[in-house]
């Protein structure tokens, strides 16, 4: 997998976009990296 996605250029692409922290608090989210190989690997 790490031979043909091109991870960086997807982080990249998603951080803008992904919670860093919740204003209400709670569990802090998980890193990017690791969800974005967590949902192609289900898909």
């Amino acid at each position: 997998m790490d031979q043909v996605v091109p991870w960086q250029a997807l982080v990249d692409l998603i951080d803008p976009h992904y919670s860093k922290t919740s204003k209400k608090g709670g569990r802090p989210p998980y890193p990017l990296m690791s969800m974005l190989r967590i949902h192609l690997m289900q898909q």
